[in-house]
C-alpha cells in the first residue's frame, strides 16, 4: 500500500533554523493495470479494419493505485452478495453465484445498468487514482499509411510505457497486477515496456531510478482492484467513443492524468487532462477527428 511517510528535519539557512517536512519513499507501491478497446488496426496485406464491426475505435491502458485494496475486496464482495439475494435480480443468470459474469466479478461492459450504478456509487469511497494513455485508431491508421510500422505489440508497448513512466519510481519496490485479457502480452514484454517508460523519465529528469518491478497477471475475480480499474476505463471509453459524459462525471475526480496521445491540435506530444485541467466534452476532440 503506497502510503507516504513523513518525517521532520532541521534545515539551516542564513544562520536560521527551520523545521521542514520530508516525504519519504514508501517501501512498496501496488498498481492495477487494465485496458479498454482492442489492438486491431490493420489486417492481412494492410487492410484497414478500424470501423469494422467488433473493432474498437480507440485503445487505452490505465494504471490505478488504490490506498486499501483489502477494503475494496470486502466492499465488492458484500455488494455482490446483496445483489445475488435481492429478489429484483431473481432469475438473472449473470447475477447468480455460479455465473461467469457479475456473479464472479464486476465488469462494466457486462453488468446490468442497475448493478453498474451501485458500483459507481462505491468507487469514490475507495479513493482510487488512475493514469491513462489513450490511442485513437483513426490516427494510428494515418500513421501506418504514412509509413510508420503499426503492430499490436508496438501499440501496446508504447501505450503502457506512456502510462507508467511517472509511476515506476515512487517506492523502493513496484508491484503491478495486470488484468488477464486475450490480448495481454507476456510478462517479459510488459516488464520491458514499463522499464522503457521509466528510462524515458530518467533521461528527462536526469535521475537514475532502478527499483525492482514485480508483475502478476491475474483475473479480476482474484484482484478486485482490477474491477475498479475496469469501471474507470469503461467510463472514459464511453466519454471518448460515444460522448456520454455521465459515467465519467461520476468518477472524474479519480483521474489523475489522461494523456490523449493523438490529439495534436496544440502540441505534437498530445493533450494532457488533469484535475486542474479536466476533460470535458467541450475540450475533448471528437474521435472521428482523431
Amino acid at each position: 500500500m503506497a502510503v507516504p511517510i513523513h518525517a521532520s528535519a532541521l534545515l539551516l539557512c542564513d544562520g536560521r533554523v527551520f523545521w521542514v517536512m520530508l516525504k519519504q519513499v514508501p517501501a512498496v507501491c501496488l498498481y492495477f493495470v487494465d485496458e479498454a478497446g482492442d489492438l486491431t488496426v490493420f489486417g492481412r496485406r494492410g487492410r484497414i479494419l478500424v470501423g469494422q464491426p467488433g473493432v474498437s475505435l480507440a485503445f487505452m491502458i490505465g494504471i490505478c493505485e488504490i490506498p486499501d485494496p483489502a477494503a475494496v475486496a470486502t466492499a465488492l464482495t458484500e455488494l455482490r452478495a446483496a445483489i445475488s439475494t435481492d429478489p429484483y435480480y431473481k432469475g438473472v443468470p449473470s447475477i447468480q453465484p455460479g455465473g461467469r459474469k457479475t456473479g464472479l466479478s464486476f465488469h462494466a461492459k457486462d453488468d446490468l445498468p442497475e448493478v453498474r450504478r451501485e458500483v459507481y456509487r462505491l468507487i469514490p469511497s475507495f479513493k482510487p487514482k488512475i493514469i491513462v494513455a489513450v490511442r485513437r485508431k483513426p490516427a494510428l491508421v494515418a500513421l501506418g499509411n504514412g509509413g510508420t510500422r503499426i503492430t499490436e505489440q508496438s501499440i501496446y508497448d508504447d501505450t503502457i510505457s506512456r502510462t507508467g513512466k511517472t509511476l515506476m519510481h515512487r517506492a523502493d519496490r513496484i508491484r503491478v497486477v495486470v488484468a488477464k485479457r486475450g490480448t495481454t502480452t507476456s510478462n517479459a514484454a510488459i516488464m520491458a515496456a514499463l522499464k522503457k517508460g521509466r528510462d524515458d523519465f530518467n533521461r528527462k529528469w536526469k535521475t537514475s531510478h532502478n527499483q525492482p518491478i514485480d508483475i502478476v497477471v491475474g483475473a479480476p475475480s482474484d484482484h478486485p482492484g482490477l474491477q475498479v480499474t475496469d469501471y474507470l476505463l469503461w467510463a472514459l471509453q464511453r466519454m471518448l467513443v460515444r460522448r456520454e459524459e455521465r459515467y465519467f462525471a461520476a468518477v472524474a475526480d479519480h483521474f489523475s492524468l489522461v494523456h490523449d496521445v493523438d490529439d495534436v491540435r496544440a502540441k505534437a506530444y498530445g493533450r494532457f487532462y488533469t484535475r486542474k485541467a479536466p476533460m470535458t466534452l467541450q475540450e475533448l476532440l471528437p474521435l472521428a477527428a482523431g
